[in-house]
C-alpha cells in the first residue's frame, strides 16, 4: 500500500524471540537497524527517502529494582513524510502504552 508512494513497507513485530547470539550494530531486528548495544542500551533505527525513526530503549538502576525508558524519534524530511506521519502520531501513544503494559504483565516492569 506505501510502496507506490516510495515508501518502504515496514510491516509489523514478529514477535520472533531475540537471536540466540548477542545483537551487534549492523544487524537487522525486524524491520529496524541495531545501532548500538549496551548491557543498559539498545539503540534502533528506520530510514528510508521520507523520514527516519529512531529507537532507544534503556534500563537505570534504583533502589527498587530498575527503571525501563523508551525514547522514539522521528525526523520527516518531506511531505509524503509528514502525511504518513498523521495517523501514525495519533495511533502510536496507544500501542505503545499497550506495549508497555504487556511487558509490564510479563515481566513486571514497564509503566508507560
Amino acid at each position: 500500500m506505501v510502496r507506490p508512494f516510495g515508501l518502504k513497507p515496514i510491516g509489523r513485530f514478529t514477535a520472533k524471540p531475540f537471536p540466540p547470539s548477542p545483537l551487534s550494530p549492523g544487524q537487522a531486528l525486524d524491520f529496524f537497524t541495531v545501532r548500538r548495544v549496551e548491557a543498559d542500551c539498545l539503540v534502533l533505527t528506520f530510514e528510508d527517502s521520507h523520514l527516519a525513526v529512531m529507537i532507544c530503549l534503556q534500563l537505570q538502576p534504583q533502589e527498587t529494582g530498575q527503571t525501563f525508558f523508551l525514547t522514539a524519534s522521528v525526523q520527516v524530511y518531506n511531505l509524503l513524510g509528514k502525511v504518513y506521519m498523521a495517523p501514525v502520531a495519533v495511533a502510536h501513544p496507544t500501542v505503545v502504552r499497550w506495549m508497555c503494559r504487556k511487558l509490564e504483565r510479563q515481566h513486571g516492569a514497564a509503566k508507560p
